[in-house]
């Protein structure tokens, strides 16, 4: 047992004793246990938990959290450190072996007494041979009604199988595929969270083909069009681009490529818009909507609507959207110009955070479409020598005050707010970038020279 203080345990046994049934350690924490992977809870199915662990966090000093108030399932969470605390919940069935035989698959159906837990016993309650599914690394459906009950665990069985390397059992995989419309009985909320786990975590790529092929897929987006050539393409990209998340070292070795690739939020969101990518149509998105006009979303950020995900994750999708599409009709062919520079920067510096998963996903999908290796090799260096400049030139340009702003420039050269005004502000920062300017008096005669190149010394 990995860091949790035998005090706390110990107390939860005294407190046991005092007219409760034994406490017995279930599930994931169980199963991580038997895998030797690290677990940062313990999950606790007894009678009475609710009660039980208010107790309990009131002994120690601690806040009771309450994750599940349903009646005959609540769930209360007691907190010991940062990313360590005990889950209690309520017992289901009469016994621990009717509870665990209500749990969604076996390898969760597996449970310690506290007492043999705390002292790493190998007495494990296991009614349903969820030891042996371990071993053999294969995911099984607890009973044929754990569906049923619950059609979100069809979803969860695919994230096991990606995050545990384990094969659905084939009886699992048919039931999914007779079951996989009921997904749509459960809320966006509790589906797009599942998403996320299920996306953001490191895993193979196998998964996506068996989830696409059980319906799943189609039953939670029944909108759109998964063809038999969707599924081909979006597999190939899937695996170049965990290989570009997971060794990005491909194109950089950058810190700064290193830490945005890391980031979970951003590889589950390129994950979720490499899904559609088939589906979107190549052609610029206007920035800036027509007055009273609702700006239309990009396919993959419809989805994400639809799904109740956050304003944060939809806008960031709709500009990595822009990225891929932006890179995908210029080719980035910018970049063979002697003095690129200045194109370089214009292009990066419309966009944020997403910049370098979305360049990523175009790199991706452009190695699945092009099988020349030479051309291959061109993508590659285009999007290295972007990235590269991304980092050294626009993110150090972003920390630095603007030589000249909308305001300075509006009221020293009378000019109206417009786009020629933003024109000149992005021409600045660029300039700035690039080190062509320097000062604020670099600045304006700099702008002296845009405004009238034919004759830099004439006043607006």
């Amino acid at each position: 047992m990995q860091d949790f203080p035998d005090s706390h345990i110990d107390t939860i046994k005294k407190l046991a004793k005092k007219g409760y049934e034994t406490p017995f350690v279930v599930g994931g924490t169980i199963r991580d246990l038997v895998l030797n992977r690290p677990f940062t809870d313990i999950d606790i199915a007894m009678d009475r938990a609710a009660e039980f662990a208010k107790k309990f966090a009131e002994l120690i000093g601690k806040k009771a959290v309450v994750l599940d108030n349903t009646p005959k399932r609540e769930t209360i969470r007691v907190p010991i450190l940062k990313n360590l605390f005990f889950d209690f919940t309520q017992l289901q069935g009469e016994n621990i072996h009717e509870d665990l035989q209500k749990r969604d698959f076996t390898i969760n159906a597996l449970a310690l007494s506290l007492d043999n837990f705390q002292y790493n016993s190998s007495n494990f309650v296991d009614p349903l041979n969820g030891l042996r599914d371990l071993k053999d690394k294969i995911l099984r459906v607890a009973s044929d009604s754990a569906f049923t009950s619950d059609p979100l665990r069809m979803l969860r069985a695919f994230r096991f199988s990606a995050g545990l390397n384990f094969q659905i059992h084939p009886e699992t995989l048919s039931l999914i595929h007779q079951q996989c419309e009921s997904i749509q009985r459960v809320s966006s909320e509790r589906i797009i969270h599942e998403l996320r786990l299920l996306l953001q975590a490191p895993c193979n790529d196998s998964f996506l083909k068996t989830w696409m092929e059980s319906g799943l897929l189609k039953s939670i987006f029944p909108e759109f069009d998964f063809s038999s050539k969707f599924e081909e393409g979006t597999l190939k990209t899937f695996r170049f681009l965990e290989g570009l998340f997971f060794n990005p070292k491909t194109i950089s070795e950058k810190q700064e490529l290193l830490q945005a690739l890391r980031n979970p939020s951003l590889l589950y969101l390129s994950r979720f818009t490499a899904l559609f990518l088939d589906l979107i149509p190549i052609r610029r998105i206007s920035k800036s909507p027509q007055p009273r006009r609702k700006k239309q979303l990009s396919i993959a950020g419809t989805a994400l609507k639809r799904l109740r995900a956050s304003n944060k994750e939809i806008k960031f999708v709709e500009n990595l959207v822009r990225v891929y599409i932006e890179a995908r009709l210029s080719r980035l062919e910018f970049l063979n110009s002697e003095n690129y520079e200045e194109d370089a920067f214009q292009f990066l510096y419309q966009f944020g955070e997403e910049t370098i998963p979305g360049l990523c996903l175009y790199l991706a999908r452009q190695n699945v479409e092009k099988a020349e290796s030479t051309i291959t090799q061109q993508t590659l260096e285009r999007v290295r020598t972007l990235i590269d400049f991304y980092i050294e030139k626009v993110l150090p340009q972003r920390q630095q005050p603007p030589l000249m702003n909308g305001r300075d420039l509006m009221k020293k050269f009378n000019l109206p707010a417009s786009k020629s005004l933003n024109h000149l502000i992005r021409k600045i920062e660029s300039a700035q970038a690039l080190g062509i300017i320097n000062t604020s008096q670099d600045a304006e005669e700099y702008v002296k020279k845009l405004i009238h190149p034919d004759n830099p010394e004439r006043r607006p």
